[in-house]
């Protein structure tokens, strides 16, 4: 089973928590000189590997919508996942802990303790370990990639700069602009319980006329189900888990497939709550197996929950009860 390190763009979903004091307008932290600047709160995302992950809004040129970023930890690392609407050229992350003095300039990109660089994708992860303290605030930069001569920027967003903010931020400060965001280690209620195993298959149907599904431990190959390439996977605890999706993987071969988004399982006592987050392409339909045996059959037709006519939504959620699953 894999748990949430990292991971995937869109739709999403996402409620302050503790902060420290004194607390801006937007209720974030701020500097502790005559100085102030906003630091921006995030939404409640879901329970990931025992704790609470909110996302944030990506805003470029101080007001273009760039994607998203999300913060997970498992309490010994955070997780920031970065899925932006263009090519990322690098990425640059300050960290500052509860007694730290923030800044009130912007911090030098180029400067930052950790940071990834040429990446040349429209995602990118990074893992930085955790401090001593609760409450944290980081300033998470990115540098998108400029376009050659001889292409076209259709998202306006080549070479700009971004930071990770929420959707209204707004910069009053002096110098060049940038954003804080505050993030707060929280541990998730009843996160990790065992529960009675269930196995999921999760199929869609792409607007680009390609099938993906979630990627799980076990293959309809590997398992002697079907000749028929894809995956399905276990649960065992109560929470929220993540699993990546992937399109075009031939033969279960992910160096032939192409990472388009994240399935999340949200597992309780009473509900299995699946969605779709999608990035590119889109969805057209969704096909979901939940049974506490193997599925027998690799036919998405045949799994017994799904929704149609998603006309190229980027997400889908499908509830299924407890007490239906066989």
């Amino acid at each position: 089973m894999k748990k949430l390190l990292v991971v995937a763009l869109l739709g999403l979903l996402f409620v302050s928590l503790a902060a420290f004091a004194p607390l801006s307008a937007k209720g974030g932290p701020v500097a502790s000189n005559e100085e102030s600047v906003t630091v921006y709160e995030g939404t409640l995302y879901a329970c990931i590997t025992g704790h609470e992950a909110y996302v944030y809004e990506l805003i470029a040129g101080q007001h273009l919508d760039a994607g998203r970023v999300m913060i997970s930890t498992d309490g010994e690392y955070f997780t920031i996942t970065i899925e932006a609407y263009a090519m990322i050229d690098d990425v640059h992350v300050y960290v500052y802990g509860e007694n730290d003095t923030l800044p009130t300039r912007r911090p030098t990109p180029g400067l930052a303790p950790y940071s990834l660089e040429d990446v040349q994708d429209t995602t990118a992860t990074l893992l930085i370990p955790v401090g001593e303290g609760t409450s944290y605030t980081f300033a998470i930069h990115v540098a998108f990639a400029e376009v050659l001569e001889d292409e076209t920027d259709p998202t306006g967003l080549a070479g700009e700069t971004a930071y990770a903010a929420d959707e209204d931020a707004e910069f009053s400060g002096k110098g060049a602009w940038f954003y804080l965001v505050a993030f707060h280690i929280v541990p998730c209620n009843g996160n990790g319980e065992e529960a009675p195993v269930i196995y999921i298959a999760a199929h869609a149907a792409l607007s680009n006329g390609e099938t993906a599904w979630a990627l799980g431990e076990y293959s309809f190959i590997d398992e002697g189900i079907s000749t028929r390439w894809g995956w399905f996977l276990s649960v065992d605890t109560y929470g929220t888990h993540s699993f990546d999706i992937y399109y075009g993987a031939g033969q279960n071969n992910l160096e032939s497939g192409t990472l388009i988004g994240t399935l999340l399982v949200e597992y309780t006592v009473d509900t299995v709550t699946i969605t779709y987050e999608l990035t590119e392409p889109m969805l057209e339909e969704v096909h979901v197996y939940v049974g506490y045996d193997y599925p027998t059959t690799a036919s998405p037709g045949q799994f017994p929950y799904k929704l149609e006519d998603l006309n190229g939504a980027y997400t889908a959620v499908i509830v299924v009860p407890v007490e239906d699953i066989q």
